[in-house]
């Protein structure tokens, strides 16, 4: 191969890695944003089933509600007794319900987990009528980003 020649496909190299690497970045509704919501320690009783958070967080005067759910509005699997949920807060309901990626510092905000049999929730406070399972916790997000370990669970009695 000569110099000409190298340089070329030394180039298209270089090209096709960054195709890839864009490729792969952003733009899809599966991508996680970067506040996450880590549940470890729940008991393998729920592995396989779904699980959702809300919450509100005050600052100040008004208040920021949060939820932590798949991207596409779901809620998401556990597997192996853990789940890690995107964090957003909302603006809007229904289908007019807007999330933005949560990126804030909050300190002790309570917030209610809930397990469920199937992914798909019309999702607000009223989802959480059709928990199979849940509990309360309180978190502190840094960065929009938290993590609770060993949280009490308990079997709905509907």
């Amino acid at each position: 191969m000569n110099k000409k020649h190298g340089i070329l496909f030394g180039f298209a190299v270089l090209l096709t890695a960054a195709i890839f690497t864009f490729a792969g970045c952003g733009g899809d509704d599966d991508d996680e944003p970067a506040s996450t919501l880590t549940i470890t320690g729940i008991s393998e009783d729920y592995n396989d089933k779904y699980a959702a958070v809300y919450g509100e967080i005050e600052e100040g005067e008004a208040s920021t509600i949060v939820v932590a759910l798949a991207n596409n509005k779901k809620a998401k699997q556990i597997k192996n007794g853990s789940v890690t949920l995107s964090v957003f807060s909302v603006e809007g309901e229904g289908e007019d319900m807007d999330l933005t990626p949560y990126t804030g510092d909050a300190a002790g905000v309570e917030i209610k987990l809930g397990i469920f049999e199937a992914e798909d929730l019309e999702f607000g406070p009223e989802a959480f009528d059709s928990v199979i399972a849940g509990g309360e916790a309180t978190v502190s997000f840094t960065n929009g980003s938290a993590t609770v370990k060993n949280p009490d669970i308990e079997a709905s009695n509907d």
